[in-house]
């Protein structure tokens, strides 16, 4: 039956039964009305929102901000500066898990999470289902993303928060302005290779770093093998010895590792090529270990050739050596000892005198 139909019928039976009512009144075209207070309660919601979490709301909303502001003029909306931070979070990373999971991992990151989860579910900015899981209503999670996503329009802005795939992937290789992302979490769906982790050195408040999925580091090429190429043909023909991991010639049936190592025990001089990718390789750092041990132990001479690296980067584990170590640390945890004892192995060879080689 058409709306028009509908519509006479129902004004008919109104005017019909009214006398039998003290209190009466028609609505008409009900579907439209509703639908235009739903968009302006978004909208109000919305601004109301941004003006609480934002300090400078969008053009679009600061009109009805200002509207909602003074609404809400004796509602206790505003939140601190925490919880503003904590109720990021869970839009951006959070939603669904565990209360007892996060709380943990939001205190590790200095804030007194317990209460401020408390705040937000009082002030209906958060819930609390089934005695445990963190939810919030997807308006919420929109409006808090889109604020993060906003702090990044801005001329060489970064978003304090990363949970995009994609986006994490696009300043891995980046150097410069990303001093305030404080927050990275992503997960890898599909098998992903990582070849750099520069951009992590230079953010300096990043507070939390959480990779999940199914990834891989493979380091872009080095060029320090077309170095190394050079100095065997170079070493061969002085008739002198000389042994390389990625091609070295040992005896059917021995394994590799043990051989190197047994290599470096026979060794009068060992030459320590520290390529930008070096520290990446957990093999190269131990044999580095085994190389500082002989040194110690036989008298093993040790000439590092700093291959368009600074020194200084290899003493302090700055730079990509620093990047090396929150790969190993954070994404393979592997056993911390013997990571602390890669780290002194290489201060020890960086301290060394050496030839530098490259542009620094």
């Amino acid at each position: 039956m058409g709306g028009i139909v509908k519509s006479t019928l129902a004004t008919a039976y109104f005017h019909e039964v009214r006398a039998d009512f003290d209190g009466r009144s028609f609505l008409s075209n009900v579907k439209e009305a509703c639908e235009r207070k739903r968009k302006w309660h978004r909208g109000f919601a919305k601004a109301a929102a941004f003006r609480y979490f934002s300090n400078e709301p969008p053009d679009e909303y600061k009109e009805l901000s200002e509207r909602a502001v003074h609404c809400a003029e004796y509602l206790p909306l505003a939140s601190s500066s925490e919880c503003q931070r904590i109720f990021l979070d869970i839009a951006c990373f959070f939603k669904g898990h565990d209360r007892d999971d996060i709380i943990p991992i939001l205190n590790g990151c200095g804030f007194n999470s317990k209460d401020g989860i408390d705040y937000l579910v009082g002030r209906s900015l958060l819930e609390i289902r089934h005695g445990k899981i963190l939810w919030m209503r997807d308006l919420l999670q929109q409006m808090g993303r889109d604020i993060v996503r906003r702090e990044s329009s801005k001329p060489g802005g970064r978003p304090s928060r990363i949970w995009d795939v994609n986006e994490f992937m696009r300043i891995l290789g980046k150097k410069t302005g990303l001093e305030k992302v404080e927050a990275i979490v992503v997960n890898f769906e599909k098998e992903s290779r990582i070849s750099r982790f520069v951009a992590l050195s230079n953010m300096e408040d990043l507070r939390l770093l959480k990779i999940l999925g199914s990834f891989s580091f493979q380091a872009e090429t080095d060029k320090s093998h077309a170095f190394t190429a050079h100095l065997r043909r170079a070493l061969s023909r002085k008739g002198i010895f000389y042994a390389f991991n990625e091609e070295c010639e040992l005896e059917r049936g021995v394994d590799i590792f043990q051989g190197l190592m047994v290599a470096i025990q026979r060794s009068q001089i060992s030459v320590v090529v520290l390529s930008e990718n070096y520290a990446f390789s957990r093999w190269c750092l131990r044999e580095l270990c085994k190389i500082v041990e002989c040194m110690d132990t036989s008298g093993l001479v040790v000439v590092p050739i700093f291959y368009h690296v600074n020194p200084s980067d290899v003493r302090k584990l700055d730079g990509s050596f620093r990047d090396a170590f929150i790969y190993h640390e954070h994404y393979r945890q592997h056993d911390f000892e013997e990571v602390e004892t890669w780290k002194d192995a290489l201060k020890r060879v960086g301290n060394l005198p050496g030839w530098t080689l490259g542009d620094m």
